[in-house]
């Protein structure tokens, strides 16, 4: 999901306090990973492509990221991507 903090403040606000909240840092750009409920679990201002400078690349972060999707997806009876459930 993309959010322009200007025409979205409200949406922009909640979801800065909840990354920031996950991961101690706030900012712009904002990169969320939202369980299919709408609840982050995790998040980051910046994540170059690779790994780099000791922070993790954004590759990195998607591979990590499956797992609590995979497990949302195993525990929820509400498809994770609705578009694709046949």
């Amino acid at each position: 999901m993309k959010v322009d903090r200007d025409e979205r403040p409200d949406v922009d606000a909640r979801y800065q306090s909840a990354i920031s909240a996950l991961s101690g840092q706030g900012g712009w750009p904002l990169t969320g990973f939202l369980l299919p409920d709408g609840k982050p679990f995790y998040g980051g201002t910046y994540f170059p492509p690779d790994d780099q400078g000791g922070r993790p690349g954004f590759r990195r972060v998607l591979l990590a990221v499956r797992i609590p999707i995979a497990i949302s997806a195993l525990t929820s009876s509400a498809p994770l991507i609705p578009w694709l459930t046949p």
